[in-house]
């Protein structure tokens, strides 16, 4: 497993998702499953943005500045207050005009409100960063920017041949495919596999 996903995996455990899923109002199986299609969706927003020389130095510009990892290490407090966190602004970079496409496919998969949905993915996107941002300050690669690229890429290769043949995730990799060469779908098929795969396995 990549250290990006094991960090992933270590903070989303089950207390966690049960926090987030109360949060939303829906229990831990709903907020499950609507986890479960959200994580790969950003992981693969973000590297689809991460492939341009701007979009890496973009981001790895947001890390240095603003996500040094320490969310992860006060997550019950963050919940508790994720809507006036950054998770908003994290996504209007990352997903752009596609994020009501994006809350309404994951709504109508997992019966959740798109509200909801939307909620959920202002709270994972600053645990995502954070995440990132810490693995870069273990690493020492803050300013690397093909060390970045290299991060978000490790997670997509690792586990390419993992993914299952999942149909709507194949729908949500076209929703997000800017520029229509179907790499997206690639992306959010294959980051994040293992976490599909196993983390949120009941």
């Amino acid at each position: 497993m990549s250290e990006l996903n094991g960090l992933l995996q270590s903070v989303l455990n089950e207390d966690t998702i049960a926090q987030i899923g109360g949060q939303l109002g829906v229990d831990a199986n709903q907020a499950t499953q609507a986890i479960n299609l959200a994580l790969p969706t950003l992981l693969g927003a973000l590297s689809k943005n991460a492939q341009s020389e701007q979009g890496a130095e973009s981001l790895s510009n947001a890390l240095n500045k603003d996500h040094d990892g320490s969310i992860l290490d006060m997550l019950p407090q963050f919940l508790g207050n994720a809507s006036q966190g950054p998770g908003a602004a994290i996504l209007g970079h990352i997903l752009g005009g596609k994020q009501q496409q994006v809350q309404q496919q994951i709504g109508q998969h997992t019966g959740m409100n798109p509200q909801a949905v939307g909620q959920l993915l202002i709270t994972l996107a600053p645990i995502i960063m954070g995440a990132l941002g810490r693995q870069q300050r273990q690493q020492n690669t803050g300013g690397n920017l093909g060390n970045l690229i290299q991060i978000l890429g490790g997670a997509q290769q690792q586990h390419q041949q993992q993914q299952s043949n999942n149909p709507f995730m194949q729908i949500l990799g076209r929703v997000l495919d800017k520029d229509g060469d179907g790499s997206m779908q690639d992306d959010a098929m294959n980051m994040g596999a293992k976490i599909l795969g196993n983390l949120f396995k009941k």
